[in-house]
């Protein structure tokens, strides 16, 4: 009998084939298993069989908080070893979208679209990953001082992804062109413990207004 993953353990997929066997039973019983888990899918795809039976990879990475890259050529897959640890894993999904796709904020235009990117100082890291239709795409990033930024930076047939650390807070812009239809993700993650305190109180229903702390709520008791 197998085991069941440790939560939060990513899980990639290397294939050169696309989902033959798909079904909405086993699209939804994989996506129930990975969100009981907290497993995030990323796909590494080198083959192309049926253009449209890549969508099922496609949805299964996008609601967990994976990513799905098109590698046609075998230099792509040896450019992404560098990240594939520290830029698909253990990150929080901070936005998605793409042509297509009401999530993201589009200006529209018949060959470019553009996004913004807010960014916060408990950012870390920041990682931006972006795939393409169409090879060759012009992907331009722009951090909040309108400087593009080009460190970090892998180019991809397909895409590019961007792993930036410590970036600048406020809007960044992402601008892609050429691309056909594509899609944006961006992750970020922070060593910054978060705190959390709570009480309860109970509220008086009459004469003083101050609450009265309590140890653990009462189910039906009221005063």
């Amino acid at each position: 009998m197998a085991e069941s993953p440790n939560y939060g353990s990513p899980l990639y997929v290397f294939t050169d084939a696309t989902a033959k066997d798909y079904t909405i039973d086993n699209m939804e019983e994989a996506l129930t298993f990975a969100e009981a888990n907290g497993i995030t899918v990323n796909f590494f795809t080198t083959g192309l069989c049926s253009r449209s039976f890549y969508e099922p990879f496609e949805r299964l990475a996008r609601e967990t908080c994976g990513q799905m890259f098109k590698l046609p050529k075998s230099s792509d897959l040896i450019k992404l070893t560098g990240i594939t640890a520290g830029a698909l894993a253990g990150a929080t999904c901070l936005a998605t979208g793409g042509s297509g796709n009401e999530s993201g904020k589009k200006k529209r235009s018949v060959s470019s679209s553009s996004y913004k990117i807010p960014v916060d100082d408990s950012t870390e890291k920041l990682i931006i990953s972006v795939t393409t239709e169409q090879m060759g795409p012009n992907i331009i990033l722009k951090d909040p001082a309108g400087k593009v930024f080009t460190s970090g930076r892998i180019d991809l047939s397909n895409g590019a992804v961007y792993e930036i650390n410590h970036p600048r807070p406020g809007n960044w812009e992402l601008t892609v062109s050429g691309a056909g239809k594509h899609s944006y993700q961006v992750k970020g993650s922070s060593k910054t413990n978060i705190d959390f305190e709570y009480f309860f109180v109970m509220i008086p229903d009459r004469g003083s207004t101050k609450p009265i702390p309590i140890s653990h709520p009462l189910l039906g008791k009221s005063l």
